[in-house]
């Protein structure tokens, strides 16, 4: 496959090489290495133009250097099949929820906040009633009451989790 760049910016792809296809002004390349060669004398702008003009790709400002350039761009014009396409950036893992025992002081406090109004720490106390609430300072030494429990909880405070 046969890549040409033309003196706007645009990057053709052809299979193969048609004598009056080429416009004059432009560079073609059949490979990475190729592009490179190329590449080293184009300014860092025209790399950024070339790029910004692919479709698909997130628009960018600069490159960090000319060989992430390259790489993303020679990347970027190669042909994918759908199994194979991955996107230019990398989604974000989904945030994993978390998993408490059914009926535990946990999952009812989860329960409690994730409600839309979200939940007051009186609320949480009466869900909690009778059901002591151990510190989750690493040892008695550094527990605040130093008796292994939580301190009193504030009543004014709300939160909500979405």
């Amino acid at each position: 496959m046969l890549f040409h760049v033309t003196s706007e910016d645009d990057i053709r792809v052809s299979d193969e090489q048609g004598p009056g296809e080429l416009e004059p002004g432009g560079s073609t390349f059949a490979s990475e290495q190729e592009l490179q060669k190329l590449a080293t004398e184009w300014p860092m702008k025209r790399l950024v133009a070339i790029w910004n003009r692919l479709p698909g790709v997130q628009a960018v400002t600069r490159f960090t250097d000319r060989n992430t350039a390259i790489t993303r761009i020679w990347r970027a014009i190669q042909p994918q099949t759908a199994a194979s396409r991955t996107p230019a950036r990398r989604a974000s893992k989904p945030q994993q929820q978390p998993i408490f025992r059914e009926g535990s002081k946990a999952a009812q406090v989860l329960t409690l906040l994730r409600r839309p109004e979200g939940a007051t720490l009186n609320e949480i106390r009466n869900q909690l009633a009778g059901r002591p609430i151990r510190c989750v300072a690493s040892s008695r030494a550094t527990c605040p009451t130093k008796a292994g429990r939580c301190a009193p909880l504030s009543a004014t405070a709300s939160a909500s989790i979405p």
